[in-house]
């Protein structure tokens, strides 16, 4: 009994885990049980991975739309109190050296 449940539970996980069947599987009891170990630790790298990969773009966009806001403020600026290009420039520099720096 314990080698059909085992049997039963090594194929969903192949299925939840959409490892497949494939050409090589597990034979005997053993091979089953390393392999659903192998599949969830498999699962949850990528998944961890993933998470993390998704974190660090969310953020880099919160700072790239952060710096795209204070160039339009500075901007609207320019436009409104005529400031000379040459001054323009230099905040516009200093925006962005003080986002690079973060």
């Amino acid at each position: 009994m314990w080698g059909l449940y085992c049997t039963s539970f090594y194929y969903t996980i192949s299925t939840i885990t959409t490892v497949g069947y494939g050409d090589l599987h597990a034979v005997n009891v053993l091979e089953r049980l390393i392999s659903i170990i192998i599949m969830i630790i498999g699962v949850i790298s990528f998944s961890f991975a993933t998470g993390s990969l998704s974190s660090i773009l969310q953020n880099y966009d919160q700072a790239n739309a952060k710096l795209q806001e204070r160039i339009a403020i500075l901007n609207r600026i320019f436009k409104e109190h005529h400031l000379p290009l040459e001054l323009y420039e230099r905040l516009k520099q200093a925006v962005k050296y003080d986002f690079n720096k973060d």
